[in-house]
């Protein structure tokens, strides 16, 4: 605006609004930890969730060599049971069926 400001003022300035605004900031901070250590966990529960979806690959694959109808009947039925039918689909999906 024409108005000539030192480095001293303009330094004073930005000390005087960042103090005002300092709870704000921590919070922020505060809160940008405790979604990076979300986000972590997540992403352990996520390896985890592939590790159980590997081992249950492979059990019904190995499970099919000896029998597909009955591999087939076991996905239906963990189909019937809601907490667990993503399983079943899951595998259906994964062998395109």
């Amino acid at each position: 605006m024409g108005a000539k400001v030192t480095a001293e003022d303009f330094a004073y300035n930005i000390e005087k609004s960042i103090s005002r605004n300092i709870k704000d900031y921590t919070m922020l901070t505060r809160e940008v930890r405790e979604n990076n250590k979300f986000l972590s966990e997540l992403k352990e529960k996520i390896y985890d969730f592939q590790l159980v979806q590997g081992f249950i690959s492979i059990f019904i694959s190995e499970f099919e060599k000896y029998d597909s109808a009955i591999t087939e009947k076991a996905l239906k039925e963990i189909s019937n049971n809601l907490r667990i039918k993503w399983l079943a689909e899951e595998q259906r999906r994964i062998r395109g069926r």
